[in-house]
C-alpha cells in the first residue's frame, strides 16, 4: 500500500499497546512473543512490537472458514 510507504515513521508498539490493540491479555501476548510467533525487538531491557509485524501476524492469522466447519464451539 501507497500510504506505509509514505509513512517512514518507525511504529512501535508497547507490550500493553499490543495487548490493547489485540484485546488479549498480556500472559497470551507474551506467549506468542517468546514463540516467535509474534515478531518483536527488544531494547533495552523493553520489547517493542512493530505495528507492521503486528499487522502482518494479523494476515497470517485471518480466518477462512471450511464450508463444512460449524461455527459454534
Amino acid at each position: 500500500s501507497n500510504r506505509s510507504q509514505t509513512q517512514r515513521g518507525l511504529s512501535l508498539l508497547s507490550i500493553p499497546e499490543v495487548c490493547q490493540e489485540l484485546g488479549m491479555g498480556k500472559s497470551w501476548v507474551y506467549q506468542r512473543i517468546h514463540s516467535g510467533e509474534i515478531p518483536s525487538v527488544k531494547l533495552g531491557h523493553n520489547i517493542k512490537v512493530r505495528r507492521e509485524a503486528l499487522e502482518e501476524y494479523l494476515d497470517h492469522h485471518a480466518y477462512r472458514p471450511l464450508k463444512d466447519e460449524p461455527l459454534e464451539g
